[in-house]
């Protein structure tokens, strides 16, 4: 891709996160609530981080020399679809703690980590860390599974 056409990208960033920034100011105004019970502005607010977070990602990326940058091969792609259909068909039957675990360390392994360790303790900080936050923080019935794990 030609540099002017980079930049214009950027630019384009910069003003969706600007868009962004006004939205989460906006959303604050109507009242976010308490994690039992959302406000109004809670998904608006959201919604405009992952806009920002984006837009920031589109920035950052041409700070990163090509040679940092891994290409995902098709079996790699294929693989990490096979995980995540395993992972939809094993949510009721194992619960959603076993299936979040072995769902995020085998795509960590898939996707280029190189330690078992490493990402069994990434998919566990996922997995345990997600199901606080959904359960025990907003309030929301996870699958247990037959284990009642």
């Amino acid at each position: 891709m030609s540099r002017s056409r980079l930049a214009g990208i950027n630019w384009a960033a910069v003003a969706l996160a600007g868009v962004g920034v006004v939205a989460a100011v906006e959303s604050l105004r109507l009242g976010i609530g308490r994690p039992v019970e959302p406000g109004p502005g809670l998904l608006p607010l959201a919604a405009a981080a992952v806009l920002v977070g984006s837009c920031a990602a589109v920035v950052a990326r041409d700070r990163v020399p090509d040679e940092a940058v891994r290409e995902v091969g098709r079996a790699e792609r294929l693989a990490a679809s096979l995980v995540l259909l395993c992972a939809a068909l094993a949510l009721e039957p194992l619960g959603y703690r076993v299936t979040m675990l072995s769902t995020v360390t085998l795509l960590a392994r898939v996707l280029g980590v190189r330690r078992w360790l490493v990402a069994a303790a990434f998919g566990a900080v996922a997995a345990f860390g997600s199901d606080v936050l959904f359960s025990d923080l907003l309030g929301m019935a996870l699958p247990r599974g037959s284990w009642r794990l």
